[in-house]
Parts: C-alpha cells; structure tokens; sequence
C-alpha cells in the first residue's frame, strides 16, 4: 500500500535544497514545488478529506506535520523554507479542484491526469506538468479565509432579527427538492400574491444582501442540500 505521507516527505527533501541553493537549476524547483503539493494533496485528503474543515482550523497541524523539519542526506536540520515558499504549496493543496481529484485519484500521476482533463484545453496542452502553470489554471482561492458561501450565511445571521433568514433558507430547500415542473408554478404564484403592501422579507438589511449576493447564497444553500438527505423535513 502507497504510504502517502512518506511520499511526501521524500518530495519535501527534495524540495528544500532546489528552493534554497545558490546556484538556481532551471525547472529543478518548479517541478519540486509541484511534485510536492500534488503529494501532499493526495496524503491530506486521505486523513482529513473535508477541506472546509482543514481551512478553518487543521491547517497548522498539517503544515507541522510536513514541514517541521526535514532529513537532507542523513543529517536532520531545521526546516527552512519561508512561508510564503510554504504557501506556494499549499495554494494547490487546498485548492478545491485538486483537492476533490485528489480524493479519487489512487497515485499522482492518475491526479495529474485527472487535473489536465479538467483544466487543459487544445491551446494550453501541458501545461498543468509545470508550476507556473498549474498555478495558473487553476480557479482562485482564499487561502485560510471562509468561503463566500459561509461569509453570506454569517451575514445574514447576524442582520435577521426578525427571523427572515431562517425563513430563505427553509424556503429555498424546500423549493429546489420540487420537480422542475413545478417551478414555474411556484414563480408564478410568488409574482401574483396580492398582499403586496408589505414586503416578505421585512429587515431592509436581509433585502439588501439577498439582492447583492443572490449568486453566493444560492451555492451556499446548495451545499446544505447537497449535505442533507433529499427527503428532510425542511417544516
């Protein structure tokens, strides 16, 4: 059985002197760099597969784990990479593409694979066997910081003194478990209430941030769903 983490650690010792020699080996770090976050990636996941959870308080246990120190030809030394060298991995590590493949993927090379599938097109062709270039093709993300999702549902919370966010959500759950042919019902008798003297979401704040960051807190109610059995009592 492949011991991930050891791969990992063997990609490290390999990393540190390519990203710490004076005389720099074209390509020699690039490829150290990506070698070891791909690895790290397929260890993390396989001890800690929910990456939410990771970004929100493992990180600097995982970041001990690899990085406390490292074996460089027999002799053990302090660790010393930079954090931002440090961050330069863990950017692909807690990216959410390369994490997801990463739990599916039994080796690097089959991630490899699986991350080219995804993000290559005929013009960009190889170029996720580089850092740089995974680096690039990958979607952006805070690193460390709550997802756009969790900062809306945070938001909502803190401005619904009235209840109306509890209201959305129970709502919205149990509108997208409808068949789709029942939508168009469901709009059209929304838009033909007659009781539209007051509005249906009465804190003015809740409005506001509804109406600026629909996009967002639709993805964040679908993850509860996608997290939830279909068949909740959303009442």
């Amino acid at each position: 059985m492949l011991n991930y983490n050891q791969d990992v650690l063997n990609s490290v010792a390999k990393l540190v002197p390519a990203e710490n020699s004076l005389v720099k080996v074209s390509g020699v770090a690039d490829k150290a760099r990506l070698d070891t976050a791909l690895r790290m990636a397929l260890a993390v996941c396989r001890t800690d597969p929910d990456l939410e959870a990771i970004i929100q308080s493992d990180k600097t246990e995982i970041k001990k784990r690899f990085f406390g120190n490292v074996k460089i030809e027999g002799e053990k030394q302090t660790y010393v990479l930079t954090n931002d060298q440090i961050k330069n991995i863990t950017k692909i590590v807690y990216n959410p593409v390369v994490f997801g493949f990463a739990k599916k993927a039994k080796d690097i090379v089959e991630l490899k694979t699986l991350i080219a599938d995804k993000l290559e097109t005929s013009e960009t062709k190889g170029s996720t066997d580089t850092y740089r270039g995974m680096v690039a093709g990958l979607p952006k993300q805070d690193q460390g910081k709550a997802s756009q999702g969790n900062k809306v549902d945070k938001e909502m919370k803190e401005n619904s003194v009235d209840g109306s966010y509890d209201l959305i959500k129970k709502i919205f759950l149990a509108v997208i478990q409808l068949d789709l042919g029942n939508l168009k019902k469901v709009f059209s008798f929304i838009t033909n209430l007659e009781n539209t003297s007051e509005a249906m979401i009465s804190n003015q704040d809740d409005q506001e941030i509804i109406a600026e960051k629909l996009p967002a807190t639709f993805s964040h109610f679908s993850k509860i769903l996608k997290d939830s059995p279909l068949n909740q009592n959303v009442a």
